[in-house]
């Protein structure tokens, strides 16, 4: 072989060689479309919505709120629903109900306000300066025009807003816009302080040159497991004032749907819906609810429902007992407290279904204890 044509073979076969080291590098950066330890975890732990993600794509504005928030864990998406914001370019605040009746004022889009009664579709408003109506089209339940009720990512983004962790100068989220590593050191800088964390000086939000540009999943999702290390504690308590947020919402729910049988009628040995006893009452609201299952008797539901609690930790839902025959022989009534110290029961066949004191004398000194169904 010339030289010649022995220098052309050797070139040819280096840029063969230097070709597939350099694709089996690109390949092993992006670890076979996997995406990192920490992305696999926020997979398995549901921080990430859907299926077939890409841990090389950008992450969503809204994608990037919705993995945040359930960080917490059990996060509650219940959000106030009487806040409506403008999302017209203008909402007309008319002295009446219709079209034709006079405009008194215009409110700006993103302007968030209060409602109160609805009727045929136009809302009451109270404002400092003039009260009127306003028509339904002209609102939205949420605080960014661009949001829409069956997007996953609505009630996260809501509830952020409404604890401050975005804010809505604009009036719009984009929700499906990329998100930045500015915006997302900001974000979760707002998103710790909610959680009530120390963060002053926190090295963790420090500006970086590179803080406009965008971010993908697998970027964020180390991100986010550095932070929840982080904030360990304070996501913590944060999931356990929801929960006591959501067991008073139940508990509450015990005494609302109780309340509605006042005025029933009292039948010894029925348990709803027309008519109850005492046990009754407590036995048909309890199964209705789910909480099953439930003793019919009074004596017995004292000691097969709930956990003790203390008179002065009675609080609406708990179920209250009473001896009306002495301590001595136990359990003969059975009601459930509806708050300010009062309860709910079926009385008597001469009353009812009826609200009643707690702090009356006779209830005082027949008060046998408390028992809590939803801890």
């Amino acid at each position: 072989m010339k030289a010649g044509s022995k220098i052309v073979s050797a070139l040819l076969t280096l840029l063969i060689v230097t070709s597939l080291a350099v694709q089996g590098f690109a390949g092993s950066e992006r670890s076979e479309v996997t995406g990192s330890e920490q992305f696999q975890q926020a997979l398995a732990d549901g921080l990430l919505y859907g299926d077939g993600i890409d841990p090389f794509e950008k992450m969503e504005r809204g994608a990037f709120v919705y993995a945040l928030c359930n960080l917490v864990d059990g996060f509650m998406t219940d959000v106030e629903r009487s806040v409506f914001t403008v999302k017209a370019n203008s909402a007309a605040v008319r002295e009446g109900m219709g079209i034709d009746k006079h405009t008194t004022v215009s409110l700006p889009q993103g302007m968030r306000l209060e409602v109160s009664e609805y009727d045929r579709g136009w809302y009451a408003v109270h404002l400092e300066s003039v009260d009127g109506y306003i028509f339904e089209d002209e609102l939205s339940l949420y605080p960014y025009a661009d949001l829409t009720q069956d997007a996953y990512y609505t009630p996260y983004i809501v509830w952020a807003y409404e604890n401050g962790v975005t804010t809505g100068a604009e009036a719009s989220f984009r929700p499906e816009e990329s998100l930045t590593r500015g915006e997302m050191k900001t974000i979760l800088a707002a998103f710790a302080a909610c959680l009530g964390a120390e963060t002053e000086d926190d090295p963790f939000f420090a500006p970086e040159e590179n803080d406009g540009l965008f971010v993908n999943v697998d970027a964020v999702c180390q991100v986010l497991a550095e932070y929840r290390e982080k904030y360990a504690s304070a996501l913590r308590a944060q999931a356990l004032a929801f929960e006591d947020v959501r067991s008073l919402a139940r508990r509450q729910a015990i005494a609302d749907f109780a309340l509605q049988f006042v005025g029933h009628s009292y039948v010894y040995g029925t348990a709803g819906p027309n008519t109850f006893d005492c046990s009754g009452l407590v036995y048909y609201t309890l199964t209705t609810l789910g909480y099953g299952p439930v003793a019919r008797t009074a004596d017995d539901q004292y000691y097969s429902v709930g956990i003790p609690v203390d008179w002065s930790e009675i609080e609406p839902g708990d179920l209250v007992f009473f001896a009306g025959n002495g301590q001595a022989y136990g359990v003969t009534h059975v009601g459930i407290a509806i708050g300010g110290g009062l309860f709910v029961h079926a009385s008597t066949s001469n009353t009812g279904v009826i609200i009643s004191n707690l702090y009356d004398d006779y209830y005082i000194e027949v008060f046998y204890g408390a028992k809590r169904v939803v801890g």
